[in-house]
């Protein structure tokens, strides 16, 4: 429960600036586009999509251009309420999320496609989030998810500085620096860094099936820090 306080304080104070970083050129820009390229052909134009831990809605909004039903759910209050200002033109569903959620407020098979991008590294319970999501997929329909490549420099190096970030963390004051505070409960709260087999393994044991991708595709291969799995429900 603590933890997903942490997080969701995190992106609270993300929200004012999130949408901007995937704007054109943007840092994050290119998440959409991948997303959109691991959609196409494994979800049709008019697919409901569940965009899990969806913060203000950038990858829903590039999903509803396109003609799919995106809805948006996040523990992030800001994330939600600065989302729904941004895109009050287009027809995403929004969903705020209790803090202390164990299960998604959907039906089961709700959604043709649930994608979740840089989310499950933040989970206290992977298990059971995968549990969750193969519940409101339709048969068949597809998780897409992207985590932390542990493989890849800029992740080891974040894997070397997350012991000094929870010591420093408990410092006075240094929480409240902007810039320094949040990075460092960054890499406190994003724990979850597991090997691709290692979430394949997982995914299996939830009654998920790993689907071969090709990652040369320009849209993955723009930032090689992320990687991209997909599932089908089995």
């Amino acid at each position: 429960m603590k933890s997903t306080q942490e997080v969701a304080l995190l992106f609270d104070a993300k929200a004012a600036s999130w949408n901007s970083k995937y704007r054109v050129n943007g840092p994050l820009e290119y998440r959409a586009a991948a997303f959109g390229a691991l959609l196409d052909g494994r979800a049709a134009p008019g697919a409901a999509v569940l965009d899990f831990g969806g913060g203000t809605g950038a990858i829903a909004s590039f999903l509803e251009q396109r003609g799919f039903r995106p809805t948006v759910c996040d523990l992030s209050e800001r994330m939600i309420a600065s989302g729904k200002q941004l895109y009050a033109g287009q027809a995403i569903e929004w969903v705020l999320l209790p803090k202390a959620w164990k299960r998604l407020p959907f039906a089961d098979q709700s959604f043709d496609a649930v994608i979740a991008s840089s989310v499950f590294e933040y989970l206290d319970n992977v298990e059971s989030v995968l549990a969750e999501c193969r519940r409101v997929l339709q048969p068949s329909g597809h998780l897409i998810f992207s985590v932390p490549n542990p493989a890849h420099p800029s992740r080891q190096l974040e894997r070397g500085l997350r012991p000094a970030a929870i010591v420093a963390r408990k410092i006075p004051g240094v929480r409240a620096l902007p810039k320094i505070g949040n990075y460092l409960s960054y890499l406190e709260v994003s724990r979850s860094r597991y090997s691709e087999s290692e979430w394949r393994k997982q995914a299996a044991r939830a009654g998920f099936e790993a689907v071969a991708i090709d990652r040369r595709l320009p849209e993955l291969a723009s930032h090689k820090g992320m990687m991209y799995l997909v599932f089908t429900n089995r």
